[in-house]
């Protein structure tokens, strides 16, 4: 899978979560609409291998990180559900509610970390009826056990 190379309407459900402006990594590219995490304390996108952590919230817009970290911020929308396309290993109507989910792509989601190489992009929250997932994403669902 690869990341977004254009930026993408964020798809919420439901309502409530809040937006944060956080600072981005230098010469990250973020694409609205695209998964996003924080590591080392500057916003990149979620993506598989590298240095990711889990997604703590999606890029209300695109964003290019600066010189150095923090010369740009970006508005994150978090602690929501939102609705992403599914990966190569779905969940399914059979997937336990608050399954753990894993980002393929900052805008694809899995329930299989293939050789624990990718970052958790939030917990299973519902499939639409067109195939989609609905995953809550945010600090929170960072949290084990926590929903």
């Amino acid at each position: 899978m690869a990341n977004l190379t254009q930026g993408i309407r964020p798809q919420p459900y439901g309502q409530g979560g809040r937006k944060v402006f956080l600072p981005v990594k230098a010469g990250a590219q973020i694409y609205e609409g695209g998964l996003v995490s924080q590591p080392g304390g500057a916003c990149a996108p979620t993506t598989a291998g590298g240095d990711s952590t889990g997604a703590i919230g999606i890029a209300e817009h695109d964003a290019l990180g600066g010189a150095t970290d923090g010369a740009t911020r970006l508005s994150v929308w978090t602690d929501r559900e939102f609705i992403f396309n599914p990966g190569l290993n779905p969940p399914t109507d059979a997937t336990p509610y608050g399954t753990v989910l894993y980002a393929e792509d900052d805008h694809t989601v899995g329930i299989v970390n293939v050789g624990n190489a990718l970052p958790m992009a939030g917990r299973f929250v519902g499939i639409e009826d067109d195939g989609r997932v609905r995953v809550f994403v945010g600090w929170v669902a960072l949290l084990t056990g926590a929903l």
